[in-house]
């Protein structure tokens, strides 16, 4: 009487073990693009929040631009400049700080921003944007606060940052309040991140005396 069970042969084995090392290959695989796809989507929406939050400041900074031609702290300065075919602008302006219920005191406080694009360390072709402030009142009797060691980055791995200035239906590369003698009525702002292009355009609510 034969055995009711019947051992496996070496290459049944085999054939076994190959099976479940292609599914456990698979499996890893899929677990590690899971991961990827996870981390790559986590990254965009960082890169979004940062871009949003950019843009957002940049509109309510510039609808609140001051330039007086009497005082030469109040300017509105942004160069175009070329490294290895990527054109970029920096951004320096003043603005006027909004009314903060909190510091009632600082009501006539004006803010002196500054946008630089440097290089990134380390990544070709690929740059970031730091943020400098300065402040500064109209009255002589309040001290000016300045600190020009501190800067934040604002936005990393941008690939180009150019602007455009508008006024009397021209459009200008560059702007400079000491040779204008007014601010633009228009800012286009071109901005890659990360292979993603956006525009916007901000509108100038002149404040110039």
């Amino acid at each position: 009487m034969g055995s009711k069970f019947r051992s496996f042969t070496l290459v049944e084995l085999l054939i076994a073990l190959s099976i479940l090392s292609i599914i456990a290959y698979l499996s890893a695989s899929s677990f590690i693009s899971i991961r990827r796809a996870t981390e790559w989507n986590s990254q965009n929406v960082e890169t979004r929040r940062a871009v949003d939050n950019l843009i957002d400041t940049l509109d309510n900074e510039l609808a609140s631009a001051l330039y007086i031609s009497s005082n030469k702290r109040t300017l509105f300065r942004s160069n175009r400049t070329e490294n290895a075919g990527i054109k970029i602008n920096d951004l320096r302006f003043s603005y006027i700080d909004p009314i903060s219920f909190y510091e009632l005191n600082k009501r006539d406080e004006v803010v002196e921003v500054e946008y630089e694009v440097e290089k990134d360390g380390g990544i070709e072709n690929k740059y970031r944007i730091d943020k400098r402030i300065w402040y500064f009142a109209m009255h002589p009797d309040r001290p000016e606060e300045r600190n020009p060691d501190a800067r934040d980055t604002v936005l990393e791995n941008v690939d180009f940052f150019t602007m455009r200035f508008y006024s009397k239906g021209k459009w200008y590369d560059s702007w400079d309040t000491e040779k204008m003698r007014e601010l633009p009525d228009m800012v286009e702002l071109d901005l890659s991140v990360n292979g993603k292009e956006y525009r916007e355009y901000f509108n100038v609510c002149i404040s110039e005396f």
